[in-house]
C-alpha cells in the first residue's frame, strides 16, 4: 500500500523492524506523497512517522548520520532494495 507512493527507496526501522505490534518508522531515501501517507495513516488509524533524506543528501549523511547508522543495523527494506544496496556497498 505504502510502496506506490514513494519515489525512491522505502526502509522501515526500529521497533517495527524487529516486531510488528508498534507504529512503522519509515525512512524514504528520495521524494514521496506526503498527504497520500496522511491519509492512509488515518484510514489505517496507525501513526506512520517518516524521516525523509533527498538522494544527494542521503548520500553524503549514511556513513556518519546518526540516524541513517540505526537504520543500517536494523532495518527491512519494502521497496527498491538495489537502490539502497548500491548507494551503501559502493
Amino acid at each position: 500500500m505504502i510502496s506506490s507512493r514513494i519515489n525512491g527507496t522505502g526502509i522501515v526501522f526500529g521497533s517495527y523492524a524487529k516486531k510488528k505490534d508498534s507504529d512503522p518508522d519509515i525512512l524514504i531515501a528520495s521524494q514521496f506523497n506526503k498527504e497520500s501517507i496522511d491519509h492512509l495513516s488515518k484510514t489505517h488509524h496507525i501513526s506512520i512517522r517518516i524521516k525523509n533524506y533527498l538522494l544527494k543528501i542521503f548520500d553524503r549523511a549514511i556513513s556518519r548520520d546518526i540516524l541513517l547508522k540505526e537504520v543500517l543495523n536494523n532495518h527491512i527494506i519494502f521497496k527498491n532494495t538495489e537502490l539502497f544496496v548500491d548507494r551503501v556497498c559502493y
